[in-house]
């Protein structure tokens, strides 16, 4: 990983003897908490044919170049970090007719200040065109050395084994089709290489963030996210705040680190777990047969005697670690309620505070 001003000088040394995608990134005004990460791919320029070669490069029967491969344009996406919209990557032909086939892949690549820039593109197989076109070429190609009859039967077996194959195919012919758009498209891969250029690498530029760690507040950032990120597979439930470092004066303008420990209790897995019908008549329904204000009782009579708040708060304050509820128990669906259950019960009670014990500031 270089920094701006080292990487632009790399590209500067490397850009006549490769093959340098994205040519216009603006390395410019980067902070000093971005990094630029260069990479090279060699590509095979053996191009491949139906006798064998390589998988990298096709050769075009109209231009003479070499072509990159699906296989060869998944590797660049791959090292330039290209991301897919897949709920807009869909087909869009409406499937109305068994003979047309249409398919939109979305992509984006990744900004150096956050955000993604996407673009989108469409692959459409007509299977009436094509029997027409391949019709076309079968001819051209068997009448070098085939006539009448023979060359009649040699169009109508070519023809009928090409459209089999794309009639199995379509879909997966047009969403690679798409696919392959959008990443020529985004790292401005030309249509055609000569057999000098295809033998010089493919350099990739990706600027990714990276702060210093050495940094507390870098840390505290990083660590709360990483207790979201976490946390969240089990639902949205607030999570203890990370506090902030604190100068509490002094001479030394020292910094106390307060402890974040929180008050969950781990099951024991050898310990046998209590069945209802040996409590007793007069046991208690469990909290799934409760209705929903029979829940709320349970969950406030609970978080009271944890000392958890059911203040309400807002979405943002219960993003950012704030202990609440950002509605009444008994407005949150069945599920919702039942975490909220699985939370409080896991919690240990706040411990009571001696009557002589300074409060800490």
């Amino acid at each position: 990983m270089l920094t701006a001003e080292k990487a632009t000088k790399e590209l500067e040394k490397i850009k006549p003897l490769a093959n340098l995608l994205i040519p216009d990134i603006c390395l410019e005004g980067l902070s000093d908490w971005h990094r630029v990460v260069i990479e090279r791919i060699h590509m095979d320029p053996e191009p491949k044919t139906y006798k064998g070669g390589g998988d990298d490069c096709y050769k075009d029967s109209q231009t003479g170049l070499l072509r990159l491969t699906g296989f060869a344009l998944e590797k660049l996406s791959v090292s330039a970090n290209i991301q897919w919209n897949l709920p807009y990557c869909s087909r869009t032909d409406g499937r109305t007719s068994p003979k047309y086939f249409s398919y939109r892949s979305v992509g984006g690549i990744r900004k150096p200040d956050g955000s993604i820039a996407w673009m989108s593109n469409t692959y459409d197989l007509d299977l009436d065109a094509e029997e027409d076109e391949l019709t076309k070429i079968h001819t051209k190609n068997g009448g070098k050395n085939k006539s009448g009859k023979a060359l009649d039967e040699y169009v109508r077996f070519c023809v009928d084994r090409d459209l089999t194959f794309k009639r199995k195919h379509a879909i997966k012919l047009c969403e690679s089709g798409s696919r392959n758009r959008v990443i020529r498209k985004i790292l401005n891969v030309k249509s055609g290489y000569t057999c000098e250029e295809m033998q010089k690498p493919f350099v990739t530029i990706r600027v990714i963030f990276q702060p210093p760690l050495d940094d507390p507040e870098v840390k505290r950032q990083l660590l709360a996210a990483s207790i979201q990120a976490a946390t969240g597979i089990y639902g949205n439930v607030a999570q203890t705040a990370l506090p902030a470092p604190n100068n509490y004066g002094g001479n030394g303008d020292e910094i106390i680190e307060i402890p974040t420990e929180g008050h969950h209790t781990v099951q024991d897995p050898d310990e046998p777990i209590p069945d209802a019908a040996d409590q007793g008549p007069d046991a208690q329904p469990d909290f799934e047969d409760l209705d929903a204000d029979g829940q709320a009782q349970v969950l406030n009579r609970l978080a009271s005697e944890k000392g958890f708040p059911t203040t309400i708060i807002s979405r943002d304050d219960f993003k950012a670690g704030v202990k609440g509820i950002t509605k009444p128990f008994h407005m949150m669906g069945d599920d919702a309620r039942q975490k909220w259950y699985e939370y409080l019960v896991s919690l240990e009670p706040e411990p009571a505070m001696a009557e002589d014990e300074d409060i800490p500031l």
